[in-house]
């Protein structure tokens, strides 16, 4: 049932991405990219290039904001496929299974906003994000595929077209979020994004779990999971700096459509495995994308307006944590992460420790319990949950 549902998403239309493009500031597609991520730090670079050209400046936060309301203006076409809108799928039965599963009495532009603003009030806020102090701007680069995409530590980032998601998020935060003691909450605050958009999207639409167990989670610190398999990575780069703003990528890859046989590792998973019927490839690529552009503003704009609620962060990445009070294995990086980094660009792991995964300490790090009973504060590091004895 599984292929069958997959070979008819798979040869889908891949969609307007009509949510997307209001919910983001700008928005870029195309067919093929080298990496999503790379994407937009070029994009920046040659904005900045422009700029001085001309004689000009602009702050970070304008420069994303804006970075693509006019794609002629940027060189990147050059490395990529620049698409347009696709026309649509010859295959009738697959265009009659997106009709199917396209619900017309859901507005998922008004639940993303509802689901923002519960989010806010929960946080002690006043729910309404236009009323944050600070307004973080995001924009997005979306690819079918990518021929050189990487995840964190240098590792190779599976992905395949109309299988995988395949995104990035420029924000500008203010500097002293990006550069200080509170930078690691970005990777959280992009995985509880990510959650974000899966939940509602999941909820709104038709789907059903196929399995009573199925709950989205994360693995410290980057990983997205589902029913203990990884589901999806993101990958957080520091693009740019100025005297205010610091310009952010989030890179988030998620399986959708991956079938068992073509799952990258025999610990990850795929969302067409736990829940059915889903909307076509290019549509749930569009809400997903859109409901992350809403949470990751919502949230990177009130973490930024109110930092005191690191504590309802905290709270609500240990409720979410796949991680704590599982027995875990940590290879820190050699070094730190500045001198942990190899010529080829992939980081230099060191030291080996075993031990409990205990608690998400204030600054996004992580404490884990040694068998002598001692413990290790880890920020950088790649960290595994061993299987139960």
């Amino acid at each position: 049932m599984h292929d069958q549902q997959s070979e008819q998403i798979r040869s889908a239309w891949r969609g307007s991405l009509g949510h997307t493009k209001r919910a983001a500031d700008s928005v870029w597609l195309s067919a093929s990219a080298d990496s999503t991520n790379s994407v937009i730090a070029r994009a920046i670079a040659d904005r900045n290039a422009t700029d001085r050209k001309a004689g000009t400046s602009r702050p970070l936060n304008e420069t994303v904001r804006t970075l693509f309301a006019d794609p002629d203006s940027v060189s990147i076409a050059a490395k990529t496929d620049h698409t347009a809108d696709d026309p649509g799928s010859d295959d009738p039965e697959a265009d009659a299974l997106a009709e199917l599963t396209r619900r017309a009495d859901v507005d998922y532009d008004a639940n993303d906003a509802d689901t923002a603003a519960a989010w806010l009030a929960s946080a002690g806020l006043p729910p309404d994000p236009e009323a944050l102090a600070v307004q973080v701007p995001v924009s997005v680069a979306i690819a079918d595929t990518q021929t050189a995409g990487r995840g964190r530590l240098g590792r190779a980032w599976y992905n395949k077209a109309g299988e995988s998601f395949i995104a990035s998020y420029a924000v500008a935060v203010p500097k002293a979020l990006a550069v200080g003691g509170s930078s690691g909450w970005l990777t959280m605050i992009a995985g509880l994004a990510a959650l974000d958009a899966l939940g509602a999207e999941l909820t709104n639409d038709s789907a059903r779990e196929l399995d009573p167990e199925a709950r989205f989670t994360l693995k410290w610190p980057n990983d997205v999971f589902l029913i203990g398999r990884k589901l999806g990575g993101i990958l957080t780069e520091l693009t740019a700096v100025d005297d205010e703003w610091a310009a952010v990528t989030f890179g988030i890859g998620l399986n959708l459509f991956v079938d068992p046989d073509e799952l990258p590792t025999e610990d990850s998973t795929s969302l067409q495995l736990h829940y059915a019927p889903l909307p076509s490839y290019g549509e749930l690529r569009d809400r997903l994308a859109a409901g992350m552009a809403t949470a990751l503003r919502v949230r990177l704009s009130a973490f930024a307006s109110h930092p005191e609620i690191v504590g309802h962060l905290r709270g609500e990445v240990t409720d979410r944590s796949w991680t704590l009070g599982r027995k875990v294995r940590a290879q820190l990086v050699a070094g730190g992460a500045a001198a942990g980094s190899a010529a080829d660009g992939k980081t230099c792991l060191g030291e080996v420790i075993t031990g409990t995964a205990e608690s998400i300490n204030a600054d996004a790090s992580l404490t884990v319990r040694l068998a002598d009973g001692t413990e290790r504060t880890i920020t950088t590091g790649d960290v595994g949950v061993l299987p139960d004895a």
